[in-house]
């Protein structure tokens, strides 16, 4: 799983993107534990902010 660092690294990308209107984003996780990066991906973007 990301780091907190990294997880808020991906959050304030997120919160850039929703900035600018970006509504949609994909994700492609690479690694051993597939299941276990997405849940960190969700994490990370449940606490971005939008609207």
């Amino acid at each position: 799983m990301w780091s907190s660092p990294a997880g808020a690294q991906v959050a304030d990308r997120l919160a850039k993107y929703a900035e600018q209107g970006i509504t949609e984003i994909v994700y492609q996780p690479t690694g051993p534990d597939i299941a276990h990066e997405l849940e960190a991906f969700i994490t990370a973007a449940r606490t971005v902010r939008t609207g």
